[in-house]
């Protein structure tokens, strides 16, 4: 399993989020991939996300 997380800070960072996503589309990554977004409003449609996750 590959984490991609970027923080809590209220900045988005989009492009990392679509980056990863499209990488999975794309068949480069295989692994299963759970992203927490935070404050990007890309919407990831290949991997698991969630927003934020709780301590």
């Amino acid at each position: 399993m590959i984490f991609v997380t970027v923080g809590t800070h209220e900045q988005p960072f989009n492009r990392l989020v679509k980056k990863i996503d499209d990488l999975k589309r794309d068949g480069v990554i295989t692994e299963e991939v759970l992203i927490q977004t935070g404050f990007s409003t890309y919407e990831p449609k290949y991997c698991n996300w969630k927003k934020l996750f709780p301590f």
